[in-house]
């Protein structure tokens, strides 16, 4: 029976076009959207390097990342951008709306408060100079486009300047240091400034987290333009959904390599897929990315119980077209940059989904035939947003 379930799903999520013609089609799209998409392969400023310069002493990079599950603060040192302090919270989907933002800014500063102490540095004495990531996509007048990943942008902030709204969000925190907020970029772009800042050679980078971005550079004029591409819009003219793909607002209604790769909505096709077939799941079981990371480690075999093994080969079906459609979509950026004649187009990536499952990239960089070689850029986007802070100064 159970040799039944996957040759039937094995069908199910089997790519209708070849690995060629999809990468072909995905650089036609990134090409169409560059050109015509407000929403996609956004440019965002040159690609420059470190400027480097001398800060006074008391003052500190505050980074933030306001990632689709987390949000993550972080001290990091201006010379070579080492996080030297961090905290995390969770973040939970639903309405995006001036509160959320305030919070955002209450919880920063008491994190820095608690820096401040553990360093025995007296609050009057400092000064932090903050640096935001954001996962969602912004206008250049920081003007939120669109959301994704179980949240939504509440009618107040449609047409609000993300940026000034921080300002005065942190204006209203009463400390004796103080705060100034000097700039918001996408997490990809923050990804990318680190790879650039460290000379890590990638020639462009990738998140695969809750969701599926990535960022490229240009040459435009002479000057090499960094581009946010919003990579998971991508795939509307070559994925093949299955029955049991999501089309609501858990991944928006028009993303469609989202949908397919990212770790938000992989685990809920795999729950689907569980209820459909009525296989026996415990009611503990969370299903998220690290749940698929722990099915293919054996570490959270009991909640499937005599079913495991069945579980374990439905997961790998899914990572593999996941894996297929990813590696299309990086070989594509590759043909559109010019990378694709080299021996290896070497990516750097962060995002949790597809850094804690080795099967995952052992598959991605299969299907390109080994030309793809990802590189893990740890804290990229805490750093990111330092070195973009540092460059504004």
């Amino acid at each position: 029976m159970d040799s039944a379930i996957l040759g039937e799903l094995e069908l199910e999520f089997a790519p209708n076009q070849n690995f060629e013609n999809v990468v072909r089609l995905g650089k036609e799209e990134l090409l169409r959207f560059y050109k015509e998409s407000d929403c996609s392969m956004l440019p965002c400023g040159k690609a420059e390097k470190v400027k480097h310069r001398a800060l006074d002493p008391n003052t500190r990079l505050l980074s933030l990342d306001v990632g689709g599950s987390v949000l993550k603060m972080a001290i990091v040192s201006p010379t070579v951008f080492d996080v030297v302090f961090s905290r995390t919270k969770p973040l939970s989907a639903g309405t995006v709306d001036e509160s959320f933002f305030a919070n955002i800014a209450e919880w920063s500063c008491v994190q820095a408060r608690k820096y401040a102490e553990e360093n025995c540095i007296p609050e009057k004495d400092l000064s932090f100079l903050v640096g935001v990531t954001f996962s969602f996509p912004l206008t250049p007048n920081n003007e939120l486009i669109t959301m994704s990943k179980g949240f939504d942008i509440a009618t107040e902030l449609k047409g609000v300047n993300l940026l000034q709204l921080l300002r005065r969000q942190f204006s209203n925190i009463q400390m004796d240091c103080a705060f100034s907020v000097r700039g918001i970029i996408n997490d990809s772009v923050a990804v990318y400034l680190t790879n650039s800042a460290y000379g890590a050679g990638d020639d462009f980078t990738l998140i695969v987290g809750t969701g599926t971005n990535a960022c490229l550079s240009l040459n435009s004029a002479d000057e090499s333009i960094l581009i946010n591409a919003e990579l998971g819009f991508l795939g509307k003219d070559f994925i093949r959904f299955s029955k049991f793909d999501l089309f609501d607002s858990t991944a928006g209604p028009n993303l469609p390599l989202e949908r397919v790769t990212a770790g938000k909505c992989v685990p809920q096709v795999l729950k689907r897929v569980l209820d459909y077939y009525k296989v026996p799941v415990s009611s503990h079981c969370e299903f998220n990315g690290k749940l698929l990371s722990n099915i293919l480690e054996e570490k959270d075999c009991h909640y499937f119980g005599t079913r495991y093994a069945l579980v374990k080969e439905i997961t790998k079906i899914l990572l593999r077209r996941a894996s297929f459609y990813l590696s299309a979509a990086l070989m594509s950026i590759a043909h559109l940059t010019g990378k694709a004649n080299l021996s290896k187009v070497r990516v750097g990536f962060v995002g949790s989904f597809l850094a804690n499952i080795t099967f995952y990239q052992e598959m991605t960089q299969k299907f390109a035939g080994g030309k793809i070689q990802l590189h893990y850029l740890r804290a990229s986007h805490l750093k990111g947003a330092a070195i973009h802070t540092y460059n504004s100064l």
